[in-house]
């Protein structure tokens, strides 16, 4: 058993699950990077066991608190299935959904999405990507599945001084690759789209938002393959506009409104940047009724949240002038640097020298199958707002 001592403070059960190199005060010797190792405090108390990678700033990554445990084929196994009964609490196991949420579920640098009968993972630390067999195994073992496919090309894998990795483990991948979920058909690209493919921590609100829609001239920002687009043509907006930079997402948008049947004439696509786009758009002197704002995040790095909140203060301004009075908009930051309360805050010094109010309707956050842990405030990425202009 490999120890690592670090310096923690005392009091700390269950410290963050990342233990910086600068914490670290002695190393057995015979360690390697991507090893298994026993972390220990200053009084040889046993923290818990994580991966040790001296390449990356995150050195020490647990995935056991308060006890030595190998992530075994066995343990991996008991950990995928526990995590996904525990989404069974709110999807249908036929549906589309995160199985697995990295540090959330004890798998630290491990996501699994489940796309109907295939299953899509990433690997982004070391530690597991010498745990990969052991992942494909368990998921054959645990669901049979059509597919398993791995998309491991993150940003966390440079962190950890990874290459990009992506390979059909196990079945066959037809892609584009088409689902049921949410009440809708969606053809998404698993191997070149987005992420892993489809964005599931909007489930909720893509149901909630399209509820607003009927009969309404509606606006989606940022839409990538239309997610919400086609929930407000489900719930029968009378007209959807669009604007997507992305010419590849466009294609599979234009096939994900065919497949459903909605009518084409009712959805009006823009390609390009939507910080210029909507100047234009502003320019047509059309009032929309509800507006769906989705951006991408604007920096992973606290040092540049003012450049992020200038953005959105530049978006929501535009946005606010070109939304009818009684109108909604939805507006969500998966920055991690921009909360909350900098959103309220935001959108308060918009409504500044306005002639109109902006009232807080409710608060979105992302889908239950990414539950946050407080031992791991980053887990807790999604925010949005749902605003009435009065």
């Amino acid at each position: 058993m490999k120890k690592v001592k670090v310096k923690l403070p005392q009091e700390l059960i269950y410290p963050h699950p990342y233990i910086l190199k600068s914490k670290i005060i002695e190393i057995d010797e015979g360690i390697k990077d991507g090893d298994e190792v026993l972390i220990i405090n200053e009084k040889n108390k046993i923290i818990g066991t994580g991966f040790y990678n001296s390449s990356s700033y995150k050195t020490l990554r647990i995935h056991t608190y308060r006890e030595f445990k190998e992530l075994t084929y066995e343990e991996i196994k008991k950990r995928i299935e526990k995590a996904f009964l525990n989404r069974l609490l709110y999807f249908d196991r036929n549906e589309s959904f995160r199985v697995v949420f990295s540090e959330s579920d004890f798998l630290t640098g491990l996501i699994i999405d489940k796309f109907s009968d295939g299953f899509v993972f990433q690997i982004n630390s070391l530690g597991m990507e010498r745990k990969r067999d052991l992942i494909v195994k368990s998921l054959k073992e645990l669901f049979n599945p059509l597919f398993i496919y791995e998309k491991s090309d993150g940003t966390g894998r440079k962190e950890e001084e990874l290459p990009e990795f992506k390979k059909l483990h196990f079945g066959n991948l037809k892609n584009p690759y088409l689902i049921f979920t949410e009440g809708l058909y969606f053809l998404i690209d698993i191997e070149e789209g987005q992420k892993t493919g489809f964005f599931l921590d909007q489930k909720i609100n893509r149901l909630k938002l399209g509820k607003y829609a009927k009969g309404k001239i509606c606006l989606d920002l940022f839409s990538y393959t239309g997610g919400f687009t086609l929930h407000f043509l489900k719930e029968e907006a009378e007209r959807v506009f669009v604007v997507e930079i992305s010419e590849k997402a466009i294609s599979l948008l234009k096939e994900n409104i065919r497949i459903n049947n909605f009518p084409e004439k009712k959805v009006k696509i823009i390609e390009g940047d939507v910080f210029e786009k909507i100047y234009e758009i502003e320019n047509w002197k059309i009032k929309f009724d509800l507006i769906v704002n989705d951006p991408p995040s604007f920096t992973h790095k606290k040092r540049k949240k003012e450049n992020a909140l200038r953005a959105y203060k530049e978006l929501h301004s535009k946005i606010f002038d070109i939304l009818n009075k009684g109108g909604i908009c939805a507006t969500f930051s998966c920055t991690q640097a921009v909360g909350i309360n900098d959103l309220i805050e935001n959108l308060t010094g918009v409504q500044k020298n306005k002639e109109f109010l902006i009232h807080i309707k409710d608060f979105l956050f992302q889908s239950p199958c990414h539950p946050v842990s407080l031992y791991f405030p980053e887990s807790f990425y999604l925010k949005g707002l749902v605003l009435l202009k009065e």
